[in-house]
Parts: structure tokens; C-alpha cells; sequence
């Protein structure tokens, strides 16, 4: 049983990972990639490129990480393989930002948001969408702290928007049409609660809006007003 096989060397290359043996996770998760496409798997061999690139980013080898996530991303964007599109992107936005790379950390990061926000647009229930919401915030918080750390509040308040199934704003703004599926979700959470839209439409001059990002290990305040938007940083969330 090859595929069997993979899975067990796959997990022999998780627990190494988890364990800091970064020669022995690397030579499982090779062995393992070896043997799932001798299968067919592209799932799995896709996830395989991806585990390689986290050892290789625990080692300090963002470079070479960044070339085994294109690897991941290019057998899961031939296969259609949306999670781990997204996986891959988010992947490299982390390590693109690491290596300093911030246009092609952000460009990742949304790459990696569209890919989610499409999955969760397809579910046509709330409870499904919410579900699925909630195993798939890491790449939100993560594009947010980026922004907000270089100092792009508007952004990361646009992020912070889009990271929520139900949002105190978007409840401002009036319920979400509950027959609206794939696109038109999709294309809700790009732009309906933007910097500007909360200043026009739901401030004045002695109002203020504060949210609040609760993740680890930083979490951090927005605020907005019609002068502007800030940003603070808080206590992680535990």
C-alpha cells in the first residue's frame, strides 16, 4: 500500500517537525512526497511540497521554503485544489514578509483571501460558512498584522472586515442577503465596509468606531473616525 506508505512517512516527517529534527522530517517528508505520487495524489503531494517548505523555513531557509511552496501551489492550481492554493499562498505571504518582500507578501495574502472567501462563498448555509470561517482566520491576521505593523490601518481594517462571518459593522449596515452564493459574497467582502464607507456612512464628527483584533501573539485596536484611522498594538489574547 504506496499510498499508505506516504501517509506513514508523512507522518513520521510531522512529528520530527514537531520535535525541532528538521534532518529527519526533511528526508520523511521527501520519502513521503516520493511514494504519494507514485499514487496520484495531488492533494497530498501538494501538501507534501508545503511540509517540505515549512522545515526549510524552520531552518532559516526562507529561499528555498518560497521555492517549495511555488512547487505546492503549482500541483494544487493544476488540480484546482483551492485549500491548498490558499495554504501555499498564505505560506509564502508569511515568508515573503519574513525575507522583507512586502509587495509579494501582500500580493500572497490576497491571493490566499480570495481563495477562501471563494470556498466559503460556495456554502450556502450560515452555519457551514461560519464553520468553515472559523479554521481559516491565521491568513487574515496575519495580512492585518503586516499591514498594520507598516502602518496601513485602512487596509488592515478592510482585512479585519473580511476575516468575519458576522461583523458589528456589516449588522450596521443591514442584514446579508441569505440567497447570496459564490461571486456576489465574495465581492460583498472585498468591498462593502472599507475606511471611507464607515466615514461616510456611519460617523460624524463626534463618533467613533473601535475594533478590536484579538489574536496571538499580538492583537491589536482600530479605530476610526472622519479625521482618519489608527491603529494600536494589545496583549495577545491569552
Amino acid at each position: 500500500d504506496l499510498h499508505g506508505l506516504g501517509i506513514s512517512w508523512n507522518n513520521l516527517g510531522y512529528c520530527s517537525f514537531r520535535d525541532g529534527d528538521w534532518n529527519t522530517a526533511e528526508a520523511a517528508y521527501a520519502r513521503a512526497i516520493e511514494l504519494i505520487q507514485s499514487t496520484g495524489d495531488d492533494a497530498m503531494e501538494s501538501r507534501g511540497w508545503l511540509n517540505l517548505a515549512l522545515v526549510r523555513e524552520g531552518r532559516g531557509d526562507n529561499s528555498g521554503a518560497l521555492s517549495l511552496c511555488e512547487r505546492a501551489k503549482g500541483v494544487a492550481e493544476a488540480t484546482g485544489d483551492r485549500v491548498n492554493q490558499e495554504r501555499s499562498n498564505a505560506a509564502m505571504g508569511r515568508i515573503s514578509a519574513a525575507l522583507r518582500q512586502f509587495a509579494r507578501a501582500e500580493a500572497h495574502y490576497e491571493e490566499a483571501l480570495r481563495c477562501i472567501e471563494a470556498t466559503r462563498g460556495e456554502l450556502r448555509l450560515d452555519e457551514m460558512r461560519d464553520s468553515y470561517f472559523a479554521v481559516a482566520q491565521d491568513p487574515f491576521v496575519d495580512y492585518l498584522s503586516l499591514l498594520a505593523e507598516r502602518g496601513n490601518a485602512d487596509r488592515a481594517i478592510s482585512v479585519a472586515e473580511r476575516a468575519k462571518a458576522q461583523t458589528f459593522l456589516r449588522l450596521l449596515g443591514g442584514p446579508r442577503d441569505p440567497n447570496a452564493v459564490g461571486g456576489q459574497d465574495t465581492e460583498e467582502f472585498e468591498t462593502a465596509w472599507d475606511v471611507g464607507r464607515i466615514q461616510s456612512e456611519l460617523l460624524d464628527a463626534s463618533t467613533a468606531i473601535l475594533e478590536y483584533v484579538l489574536a496571538e501573539p499580538q492583537s491589536y485596536l482600530f479605530v476610526v473616525t472622519n479625521e482618519g484611522s489608527w491603529s494600536s498594538r494589545l496583549p495577545g489574547s491569552t
